[in-house]
């Protein structure tokens, strides 16, 4: 039922250690497309008057359906609104019954998409 609220697809990466070296390397993998989520800005983390728009970064918070496989340090792209970090502030959040609603994190962006 969440899906019909989320507005956005995204792609999810997450980064997983190769060993093909000798040495551990993280690279980052895709492990889920067109994910239906939402993402909504809290603020802005530079200002406007001294950057282009296309330079300001945003925070936020990213929700996803409950099922999604979604972690903190996972890379989201949105296309056409940015790529974002994680964080560890979130989880798994349940309705007034106990079931399991939706997912949401914080997110903070660090490039565009």
């Amino acid at each position: 039922m969440i899906n019909l609220i989320l507005p956005h697809r995204c792609s999810v990466k997450r980064g997983v250690s190769d060993y093909s070296s000798g040495s551990p390397v993280t690279v980052w993998k895709e492990i889920a497309r067109d994910v239906p989520c939402l993402f909504s800005r809290r603020d802005w983390l530079e200002q406007h008057n001294d950057v282009a728009a296309t330079n300001a970064k945003a925070s936020g918070t990213i929700y996803f359906d409950p099922d999604a496989d979604i972690k903190t340090n996972d890379a989201v792209t949105v296309p056409g609104i940015g790529v974002f970090s994680i964080g560890s502030e979130g989880g798994l959040v349940n309705d007034y019954l106990g079931n399991a609603h939706h997912i949401e994190y914080a997110a903070r962006q660090t490039g565009a998409a």
